[in-house]
């Protein structure tokens, strides 16, 4: 008789314990995943990796306030210190800083390309700062002229045609290009990291007004990047499969213009 009440006991505390457990596994088969599975030494729940946070957004920061036209006292606007300026007063600002003239006209053609350019970012046109915005004015001269294959790491840039007919496209990641004679009126967008190029097609100056996602954008131009660099001589000739002499005469149009940092 003993016996049977120590074992009814042992059955009771049994139950009270597993009722406690129940909430115990729930919990365990939620925060269980295929990539988790039980350790096979000690037969324990691994919790799961924490999870890993989004990637980082590339774009532009997004203000905190309505504007920020960049106060730098009585000099210009230098694009490398562009953080470290303070905030005009909106009481201080006018229509002014918000209006600027400089594209109204034609730059002078490259003798070279038949390529005229202005970017404008905060360091032309200060009102842009913050606003996560830039611009830039091109014109090619009649029958060939030509923007040559670049591309902007920063940004995707979209490019309406004030004048001329003009053959734009880009090409992607694996080769294909996308391209087409476009007219004035018409717009075509180069997404961003693209490289893209334009060229007149036509018996007129064409323009092109592009504008960008980006108050930096950036720009590398492919063939002064490539030949004008200093990139080692002997790469260049074996990836091209020119002669000394063919790539002789592309560096001495290109280039060198960069800095050269090698070891």
């Amino acid at each position: 008789m003993a016996s049977l009440l120590i074992l009814a006991s042992l059955v009771e505390e049994s139950c009270i314990l597993y009722k406690r457990l129940i909430p115990i596994k729930a919990l365990v088969a939620l925060v269980q995943t295929p990539e988790t599975p039980r350790s096979q030494a000690h037969g324990a729940p691994l919790l799961p990796h924490p999870p890993r946070p989004p990637p980082r957004s590339t774009a532009d920061s997004d203000p905190v306030q309505d504007f920020c036209v960049p106060d730098s006292g009585s000099g210009p606007v230098e694009l490398a210190r562009l953080a470290t300026y303070p905030c005009k007063s909106p009481a201080n600002s006018t229509a002014g800083d918000f209006v600027f003239s400089g594209i109204r006209a034609p730059g002078n053609f490259s003798n070279q390309m038949g390529f005229a350019g202005l970017s404008v970012g905060p360091a032309q046109f200060p009102g842009l700062h913050t606003l996560g915005t830039s611009f830039a004015r091109a014109d090619l001269a009649p029958r060939g002229g030509v923007n040559p294959p670049h591309y902007h790491p920063r940004a995707t840039e979209t490019a309406l045609v004030l004048a001329g007919r003009v053959y734009a496209g880009f090409v992607d990641s694996v080769g294909r290009v996308y391209a087409k004679v476009i007219e004035k009126g018409e717009v075509m967008v180069f997404p961003k990291g693209m490289i893209h190029f334009q060229m007149n097609v036509g018996d007129n100056p064409a323009t092109i007004f592009g504008s960008f996602n980006s108050e930096n954008p950036g720009v590398v131009r492919i063939p002064s990047t490539v030949f004008g660099s200093g990139i080692k001589d002997g790469l260049l000739e074996k990836a091209f499969g020119l002669s000394p002499e063919e790539l002789g005469e592309l560096k001495k149009r290109f280039g060198p213009k960069g800095e050269i940092i090698s070891e």
